[in-house]
């Protein structure tokens, strides 16, 4: 019995083959709609605004305590043309959003030091960030959770796992729409 794998044959027949190496859906299109990226009448590739002079001004802090989920979304953001700061507890997250004055700020409600809530809580009463929107990240999507980020200073929520694309359209809605 063999084994027969279409791929393999077309490229054995030297036929091209579209086939590209897999990858992880925020690799794959770079593009994205959702990104702020545009094509023209002339099929032109541009950055579009989104309510700002250009997307490639916009700082974005993302907080998550695990290092995948922190580059994976980031490096998505990044080639969204945001620009990305990452921190991975409660404590970088202040000094951060103190320092770096970012626009919108993505934060996992479940780090170690510092759970989500005690941490938008101390940016909502902190004067210099009580204007930043954030979003609650986290993992957890049952009803109370969501009111509870609400109250703590969370303008928004979004569940992990979520598409980056969705996050894109939560950020870009915060900067539309600030709540």
């Amino acid at each position: 019995m063999r084994l027969r794998i279409p791929w393999l044959e077309h490229s054995r027949n030297n036929v091209d083959h579209p086939r590209q190496p897999r990858r992880l859906a925020w690799q794959r299109h770079r593009r994205h709609p959702g990104c702020g990226h545009f094509r023209d009448a002339n099929g032109v590739i541009s950055l579009g605004n989104v309510g700002r002079s250009s997307v490639s001004a916009i700082h974005i802090l993302f907080v998550d305590d695990d290092r995948a989920t922190r580059d994976g979304y980031s490096a998505y953001l990044e080639s969204c043309g945001y620009a990305v700061m990452t921190a991975s507890t409660g404590a970088d997250v202040m000094l951060s959003a103190l320092e770096w004055h970012p626009v919108v700020i993505i934060l996992d409600l479940g780090l170690k030091d510092l759970d989500g809530w005690e941490v938008a809580r101390r940016l909502k009463a902190e004067p210099r960030t009580a204007s930043v929107p954030i979003i609650a990240f986290t993992g957890a999507d049952l009803p109370h959770e969501r009111i509870s980020a609400m109250r703590a200073g969370c303008d928004r929520y979004l569940t992990k796992p979520s598409t980056p694309s969705a996050l894109v359209d939560q950020i870009e809605r915060c900067l539309r729409d600030p709540v």
